[in-house]
């Protein structure tokens, strides 16, 4: 009945209020940009700032959005996971702090259970804790919403539940211990360790609550419903023991205590009750049953009076905690009188009875390392610290000493094959033996390795296919014809430079022969070539001993290709390879042969697979980038167990290696057998003294063969060398030629203008002395004229009243005007001699134009004034 009624209770009870829901923490938005970005200008460049801008436009975003009351629980949660992954990028990347030089970013926050108080903490520990805190906060409050009532909605609560207590338990890791100080720059006591131990255990109650009521609900056995009860009284005692520990219980409100009270009593009393249910109703089960329902009476009693002194609980939890209490005391008096009137046995002490069995069906539950793991942001990936790349080192060192190691196991690996094929003469017997296998074959088919020289010791095998690669009688050939080709173009630029200092000489004496040696001054080419003509000589000398050089090289290989260097070729090395012959007589054991083959192919099989070892760990290391795990690391004192996570990779290349080495230590073993039995088989001994011969024969022919090829190296480094002399022979001449072109051109230039200039010399002389002589004609006719006028003047004077020799003379010719008044002095009047000078008179012939003629433009075109000065001018009349 009891058992029935405390079913009915929990399938009624609204289950909202029995639970609690934790009240987030209210915090101050800010912008983180610009003190992260001040720092990252004067730590880094402007320019590592500009290409942070759009994370720290991302931080900011997050930030404010986590203070945004308009999400749903579900967005809040992944907003807040989100912005702890970047706070872990940037607590690893920047040092955030109140020091000088470090970022300060002052985070502000409340506290949950009391408003008033709040710190500003310029940490970013302090700011993930309050994001857990909320984180925390938003699962709890995601339980409380859920529909208790229905099974689906209950697995979601204790789901949800359980995810708060384990954001809780992560919150516990990283806190501080609590404290009673009021300053702002101490963490708020609900981010304490305490307080996220004791909030950690309510919401395991309440989960393991959630899984009690839905047995309930479902009607499962009473031993189950103890178990679970049990569990849930254990959860609710140990979160009220926490709550009550100095100094949350000053911190938390006694509402938080009394409600947490109640449900430890609530549980408490229902395992009692269920535990009863599964007692017999006889004298065994009814002294038990009577202790157990009167510490379920005392207890509901305590926490009932702790319920109705306190205000603020549920009045459905105040409502349960009584009627179960009444229910219990009825079931106590009915059991008490039974045993009274029927059994009358002894009551036991309850601490003598049996302690109640508990099982927790739920457990804290952290969210997943990949959520709270900051590797994988891509913020702030251009920014990293001394430290990162420090850590960032000494794991590159620990990855390359364990490639370096296994490395070396697959170097000793190989050494010890190689050493034991070279101590049972593998493969060389193998070669021998089966060149003799294939010697029966129609044709005289031989191995292809023999004839590859697979049966000489090693160093003489690989110089004789370098031989083999380039071809032995062909390649020399081929030699020969580069070097006579080189020669042949050596020769065409010697011949080239030669011609063209012939032909410039040439062009040089046509011109002196053309204008003569006093015009044509400059130096003949035969005195400038002097140095070209030695290097042409030398050049041709060095050309003749090179082509004797060449024949005698010539003649040399086509000797040897029919002789020495036959041996060589891959055919005739096959032929000439000693082979091992098989036994008359069958032993009856196999093919011997072949299974040394087999062993010999699985060795070298298992020494191929190395290198695919070798490629498998350089590519893990070409991937390794652990840059942003490292940074992602809170405490750098657990970078070595990061890399010991990290270096667990490459376990498989490890496990690579020892397979291989253990698989070649098997084929080692088997091979050493079958090479027993093989010596036992074949004639070795024989073998080996025709091999010695072989090899030394191999040894000459490649002697010779190297003798020859120096040779023809010599060839090839003396045409290189001198096919760039005569290049920069015949370049030089080219070049000296056409200056000299040019410096002809000039010449003839400057000739032809001093014959020019010449000829007009000749013309302004000829020029001049005819202007001279009509000049002197102009004067001798003025002189006659001037005479003339001067005789007759004479006369006229001598004899004026000479019939026909008066003339009026002009006024103003010498003579003074006529005197026109009746005073007038008489007519006949002499002036003074000699008179005035006057104008000349019209009668005498003017200047000839032209006249004096103008003084010459040059000394170089007139010639000097043959009579000292300059003729003088015409008088201005006839009197001189």
């Amino acid at each position: 009945e009891v058992l029935a009624l405390a079913r009915a209770m929990t399938e009624t009870t609204n289950p909202t209020g029995m639970m609690l829901g934790i009240v987030p923490k209210k915090g101050e938005d800010f912008d983180p940009s610009p003190p992260i970005r001040e720092y990252i200008e004067s730590r880094y460049s402007p320019e590592d700032a500009a290409g942070a801008e759009q994370d720290l436009e991302t931080l900011t975003l997050l930030r404010s959005e986590c203070l945004s009351a308009g999400l749903t629980q579900t967005q809040r949660r992944e907003t807040l996971l989100s912005y702890y992954r970047a706070l872990r990028v940037v607590e690893g990347r920047f040092p955030v702090s109140k020091q000088a030089g470090h970022v300060k970013l002052k985070f502000t926050w409340s506290d949950a259970f009391d408003t008033k108080g709040k710190c500003e903490i310029a940490d970013v520990k302090f700011e993930r804790c309050a994001v857990l805190f909320n984180l925390a906060c938003a699962w709890c409050q995601s339980g409380c919403d859920a529909d208790r009532d229905d099974a689906d909605g209950a697995k979601v609560a204790a789901h949800a539940f359980q995810n708060a207590a384990g954001v809780f338990c992560v919150l516990e890791q990283i806190a501080e211990k609590a404290t009673t100080s009021k300053s702002l720059d101490v963490p708020t006591m609900d981010v304490s360790k305490e307080c996220a131990a004791a909030l950690a255990q309510l919401c395991l109650a309440q989960a393991q609550k959630c899984v009690f009521d839905k047995a309930s609900r479902d009607g499962k056995s009473a031993g189950v419903l103890v178990k679970l009860a049990r569990q849930c009284y254990l959860f609710y005692a140990a979160a009220k023991t926490a709550l009550e520990t100095p100094p949350l219980y000053d911190h938390v409100d006694k509402s938080w205590r009394a409600h947490i009270e109640a449900m430890a009593s609530l549980h408490f009393a229902e395992a009692e009750v269920a535990a009863c249910a599964g007692l017999a109703d006889d004298e065994d089960g009814v002294g038990a049953k009577i202790a157990r329902l009167q510490r379920a009476s005392q207890v509901l009693g305590v926490g009932a009076k702790f319920v109705k002194s306190t205000h603020g609980v549920s009045v459905g939890l105040v409502t349960t905690l009584m009627t179960l209490k009444d229910t219990v005391d009825r079931d106590l008096a009915q059991a008490t009188r039974e045993n009274e009137v029927v059994y009358m046995v002894r009551v036991p002490a309850y601490e003598d009875l049996p302690e109640l069995g508990a099982a927790a069906m739920v457990k804290a539950t952290p969210p997943a390392p990949a959520a709270l793991d900051a590797s994988g942001e891509s913020l702030f990936s251009n920014i990293v610290p001394e430290s990162g790349f420090k850590a960032l080192s000494k794991y590159t060192e620990l990855v390359d000493t364990t490639i370096r190691e296994e490395s070396d196991v697959l170097a000793l690996a190989s050494d010890e094959a190689r050493a034991a094929l070279a101590e049972m003469e593998l493969p060389e017997l193998l070669i021998a033996a089966e060149a003799a296998a294939g010697s029966g074959i129609p044709g005289g088919a031989r191995n292809a390795a023999a004839g590859a020289g697979a049966g000489l010791p090693t160093p003489l095998a690989e110089e004789l296919a370098a031989a083999q690669r380039g071809g032995i009688s062909v390649g020399f050939r081929d030699d020969l014809a580069r070097l006579r080709e080189a020669h042949d173009a050596c020769a065409h630029r010697v011949d080239a430079a030669e011609r063209a200092l012939d032909a410039e000489a040439s062009e040089d004496e046509a011109c002196r022969d053309a204008y003569g040696g006093d015009k044509w001054t400059r130096p003949a080419s035969a005195a400038l070539t002097s140095n070209l003509r030695e290097k042409i000589s030398t050049y041709r000398e060095n050309l003749a001993q090179s082509f004797r050089s060449d024949e005698s090289l010539h003649a040399r290989v086509a000797d040897a290709s029919d002789g020495v260097l036959r041996l060589l070729e891959p055919d005739a090395m096959a032929a000439a390879t000693p082979a091992l012959r098989a036994p008359m007589v069958s032993t009856g054991d196999g093919d011997v042969v072949s299974e040394l083959r087999a062993a010999v192919t699985d060795l070298e099989a298992i020494g191929a697979e190395r290198a695919g070892i070798d490629a498998t760990a350089k590519a893990i290391k070409d991937g390794d980038n652990i840059m942003a795990k490292v940074m992602a690391v809170e405490n750098p004192e657990t970078h070595d167990a990061l890399f010991a996570t990290e270096l667990a990779k490459y376990d498989k290349v490890k496990s690579a290696v020892a397979l291989n080495v253990s698989s070649q230590s098997d084929v080692l073993g088997r091979l050493r057998a079958q090479h027993d039995f093989f010596l036992r088989t074949y004639d070795v001994d024989g073998w080996r003294a025709a091999s010695a011969i072989h090899v030394e024969a191999t040894r000459d022919a490649l002697a010779h063969f190297k003798e020859l090829s120096g040779g023809i190296e010599r060839g090839s480094t003396f045409y290189a060398g001198f096919a760039v002399a005569t290049a920069q022979l015949l370049e030089e001449t080219t070049a000296w030629v056409e200056s000299r072109r040019r410096e002809k051109n000039q010449l003839e230039a400057t000739v032809a203008q001093r014959a020019r200039e010449a000829a007009e010399v000749a013309q302004n002389h000829a020029a001049a002395a005819a202007a001279a002589q009509q000049a002197a004609a102009d004067q001798a006719a003025a002189a006659r004229a001037a005479a003339d006028a001067r005789a007759a003047q004479h006369r006229q004077i001598q004899d004026p009243f000479a019939a026909g020799a008066f003339v009026a003379p002009p006024h103003g010719v010498g003579y003074p005007p006529q005197p026109t008044s009746p005073h007038a002095p008489p007519a006949y009047h002499y002036p003074s001699y000699p008179p005035q000078p006057q104008h000349a008179p019209s009668a005498y012939p003017t200047a000839p134009q032209g006249y004096p003629p103008p003084p010459p433009q040059s000394q170089y075109l007139y010639p000097p004034n043959p009579y000292g000065q300059q003729p003088p001018p015409p008088p201005p009349h006839g009197y001189r």
